[in-house]
């Protein structure tokens, strides 16, 4: 998960709205309850939120699955830590943001 139910709370208080996957925030050790009380509505899917979101953020790289989930001019933010993509997956996103004039 790529936000703490805190930062989410930050995002609400300034007029956003913002979207969890069900269950995301487990690695973590976040409960969905976490997120609900800071105001987040709850999704069953990843394709729920890419389909409803204007920014994605995620802790991994974004995976060839989910290339075709994104929309032109959505805006994308990874952590440093996935900054390290396999040579392969960097390549097919690279193609993908440049077809959907995405933000990286």
């Amino acid at each position: 998960m790529g936000l703490t139910p805190s930062a989410t709370r930050e995002f609400i208080q300034q007029g956003h709205r913002v979207l969890v996957q069900a269950d995301a925030g487990a690695g973590s050790g976040f409960r969905n309850e976490q997120y609900r009380d800071a105001g987040c509505e709850l999704v069953t899917s990843a394709s729920d939120v890419f389909a409803q979101s204007d920014m994605i953020v995620k802790v991994k790289e974004p995976l060839p699955h989910e290339y075709k989930m994104v929309r032109e001019n959505q805006v994308r933010r990874v952590s440093i830590a996935a900054q390290s993509l396999r040579v392969e997956r960097q390549a097919g996103w690279t193609r993908c943001t440049i077809a959907h004039s995405l933000t990286p």
